[in-house]
């Protein structure tokens, strides 16, 4: 057993911890989970789960990371690509029936978890490159506008059936003599003290001031009474396992799990890409390694892990890992710090939000959507390779248009498409020896340099497939240039 535990990733980290490190890691878990409430909150929201579904996800699967997984900072829980996808999967299955959508979420969670193990166990992570830089970035520009549009019904109290982003539009527009004036008025003041306080005092904890104003003005001002959703009682104590397909009154047909599959595969490989890119930044500049492989593994038993005890499927998210960093982490204790912070708050804190306004939760999944728009790298795409930056487009607009699984699926495929043409039409490109030395340059036979003695006798050249001069499904990946300077025999 000593063996056993001695060989996890946590216990070579402690191993070799810097001077200082619990110190650093207290700090950090205890920042990370008390400033990182709110947003789960918010984001099980965005999954068609109840708030408190949030910090359930947040509390197993950060626990089974820490002990699994190689990176030290990354901070694993709900994300909000990943919770529109579980909505998106589960609610056409559901049909409005809440214990049914909690049993597929649950069956969800488990298949990404089985999924993942199986592509960590049989070190199939270079399917991933199946989506590649502009495919995720023209699906995180969908969602960008998919995620506020599916927030509209708790910003107006409009009663709002789920589709695409433009029909959702439409119909809001249809019920605007509907608002609940109040309601609008508190998501948008949300908002805009939101961005405020995220563009002049980014330090502060904007969430959690949000939601500590929201539910104070909400008590005082008794808005149930007038007609705001608020989330009400929160169920207290930890999450008791529920195994859907085994616990009494969560049956799961092998029909649903067929159903369930797609969407499944779909945040298997959005998750671990998000996941091992923001593990891969901060492995880099904390200078150790991490394997693709062992990540999928603990992302894998983390859902399997999770499901079990009412979490939806989680992956490590970028805005929660910076925080983890810059508070400090220095090792994965910093998560087993954290999971003990939201253990104390689901214990003993949750009639705390009670008066929580849904808006707020709402208010802070919009500005926590703002701040992932990235017209820099849509612009760079653009002036560095049209190919890439049309690819974006193309799963921007099919994931806008048709569905979020069609839109993955539709990138996926033109990704494919890119790299069988590449495939079939090499670059070419032609190398001359420079007469009188042992190099090659690329070049046609008439711009050889010829040195400067008249007596140097010009060699054949040759013509040689030349690799590419990117890799089609990593954009962020070059291939090394043949230097002038190469020797040959």
């Amino acid at each position: 057993m000593n063996e056993v535990l001695a060989s996890l990733p946590l216990a070579r980290s402690l191993r070799g911890q810097a001077p200082g490190a619990v110190r650093d890691d207290f700090a950090a878990g205890v920042t990370v989970g008390v400033l990182l409430i709110p947003p789960r909150m918010a984001y099980a929201m965005i999954a068609g789960l109840p708030p408190v579904s949030g910090l359930y996800a947040a509390l197993v699967t950060l626990a089974v990371y820490a002990l699994l997984g190689r990176s030290r900072e990354l901070a694993v829980g709900p994300v909000a690509m990943v919770a529109l996808l579980v909505a998106n999967g589960v609610a056409p299955l559901a049909q409005g029936n809440a214990e049914r959508y909690l049993s597929l979420a649950l069956a969800l969670s488990a298949l990404v978890g089985g999924i993942q193990l199986l592509l960590g166990l049989v070190r199939g992570g270079f399917l991933v490159n199946l989506l590649s830089r502009p495919v995720l970035a023209g699906f995180t520009s969908a969602a960008l506008i998919i995620i506020p549009t599916s927030q509209r019904g708790r910003l107006t109290r409009l009663a709002l059936a789920k589709g695409p982003a433009h029909e959702m539009v439409v119909a809001a527009a249809g019920q605007a003599s509907a608002v609940h004036p109040t309601t609008v008025v508190m998501g948008l003041m949300a908002i805009v003290s939101g961005v405020a306080l995220r563009r002049f005092w980014p330090r502060l904890p904007g969430a959690m001031l949000l939601v500590a104003a929201g539910t104070l003005l909400s008590w005082m001002a008794s808005l149930a009474d007038r007609g705001v959703d608020v989330v009400g009682q929160v169920p207290s104590g930890l999450p008791t396992p529920l195994l859907p397909g085994l616990t009494e009154g969560m049956s799961i047909a092998p029909s649903d799990v067929v159903d369930l599959m797609p969407v499944a595969l779909a945040i298997a490989l959005v998750g671990f890409m998000e996941s091992i890119a923001v593990a891969k930044v901060y492995a880099s500049k904390g200078r150790y390694d991490i394997d693709p492989d062992q990540e999928l593994k603990a992302l894998g038993l983390a859902n399997l892990a999770g499901s079990a005890f009412q979490a939806f499927p989680v992956t490590g998210g970028f805005s929660r890992t910076a925080v983890n960093a810059q508070a400090g982490a220095r090792t994965q204790r910093s998560s087993l710090i954290s999971v003990a912070v939201i253990s104390i708050t689901l214990l003993f804190l949750t009639p705390l939000f009670y008066h929580l306004p849904k808006a707020i939760l709402a208010a802070i999944i919009v500005v926590a959507v703002l701040g992932l728009v990235d017209v820099t790298g849509a612009r760079d795409l653009w002036r560095v390779d049209r190919r890439d930056f049309a690819l974006m487009g193309a799963t921007f607009l099919a994931t806008l248009l048709l569905g979020i699984e069609e839109g993955i699926l539709v990138g996926a495929a033109l990704s494919m498409v890119v790299v069988l043409h590449q495939i079939t039409r090499p670059h070419i490109a032609e190398l001359g020896r420079i007469p009188g030395t042992r190099q090659y340059k690329r070049a046609s036979p008439s711009s050889v340099s010829t040195p400067r003695s008249s007596t140097a006798t010009p060699r054949p050249f040759v013509v040689l497939p030349a690799p590419p001069s990117r890799a089609p499904l990593d954009p962020g990946h070059r291939q090394p240039a043949l230097s002038s300077s190469t020797p040959t025999r």
